[in-house]
């Protein structure tokens, strides 16, 4: 049971007030719910320094894992594979973030040039990465990937208030891979 601004109390929806603007998860038939835009400029990825033993270690995986598939196989062509695989991963690895203009509005929510739509998403859930928090957007479709957005601390209520307006906020834990880029430093 929550408190509506006139004090009363309100059963079946929520509200909440903003110190510039109100927000109402039910708007009444007809009436568009209105709320400022956000945008901001914001790292693409959190990048995580990597140095030469980084980078050694890397290697050194890759050349186990590579002698270990030549034991077992004998097969000279997974091996050049692996190891193309596991160059391109470095390379990858060593790309450095784009600045991004993020924005959110009632209609979605746009990353550099590309717009997604609420319609796309099943729900949301705020996360954090050491200091930084970020959004992560659980897609409907199944193949679809994870959408994340990282947002300057002073815009976390903002981002979360919009978002909250239009999609479900459902806190999940960390997946295997999300722990996995964290461990590896990726």
């Amino acid at each position: 049971m929550l408190m509506q601004e006139d004090g009363s109390k309100n059963e079946g929806s929520w509200s909440f007030q903003d110190e510039s603007q109100a927000y109402s998860a039910n708007p009444e038939p007809g009436e568009r719910a209105q709320f400022q835009p956000i945008s901001w400029t914001g790292s693409e990825f959190i990048s995580n320094q990597k140095n030469s033993s980084w980078y050694f270690s890397l290697a050194v995986f890759i050349v186990v894992i590579c002698v270990a598939i030549y034991l077992i196989s004998k097969d000279i062509l997974s091996v050049v594979f692996i190891s193309i695989m596991g160059i391109l991963f470095g390379v990858v690895a060593s790309r450095k973030p784009r600045q991004l203009e993020y924005a959110i509005d009632e209609d979605g929510i746009k990353v550099g040039t590309k717009i997604y739509l609420y319609d796309d998403f099943k729900s949301f859930s705020m996360q954090q990465h050491d200091a930084i928090g970020y959004v992560s957007l659980l897609p409907l479709h199944r193949f679809h990937n994870e959408l994340s957005i990282y947002f300057p601390p002073d815009h976390e209520e903002q981002v979360f208030n919009a978002l909250a307006y239009n999609l479900p906020n459902e806190q999940r834990k960390e997946n295997y891979i999300d722990k996995l880029s964290k461990f590896v430093r990726f």
